[in-house]
């Protein structure tokens, strides 16, 4: 929010912290320059993390015998620092063609 000139739109799924009053009040006091997005109540399709999410199963997690929570902890974190590092992949979420709605290039 910090020297926005325009709105900003945030894109959030509906999970109770989302919807909770000290949200909706923290929201207010940007006096309408900031304004949440809620996605339907079930539409993972929808929902840029869940590309992630697919990603990391897919290309990590699935491929590796986890032994218990925290090796699984150990290997999902490690999966997601490594796609920090790669900015083209995670703009590529945003390309999905049901996605593709929460991409604003500016």
């Amino acid at each position: 929010m910090h020297d926005s000139t325009t709105p900003i739109y945030l894109i959030v799924d509906r999970h109770p912290v989302h919807r909770s009053g000290a949200v909706r009040q923290h929201v207010q006091g940007y006096h309408g320059r900031l304004q949440l997005i809620f996605l339907p109540s079930y539409a993972p399709e929808l929902n840029p993390t869940e590309q992630v999410w697919q990603h990391v199963k897919t290309h990590t997690v699935g491929r590796k015998v986890v032994t218990g929570p925290d090796q699984l902890r150990s290997v999902v974190l490690g999966a997601l620092r490594k796609l920090q590092k790669i900015p083209a992949l995670v703009a590529a979420f945003f390309q999905h063609p049901q996605t593709k709605y929460a991409c604003v290039y500016v």
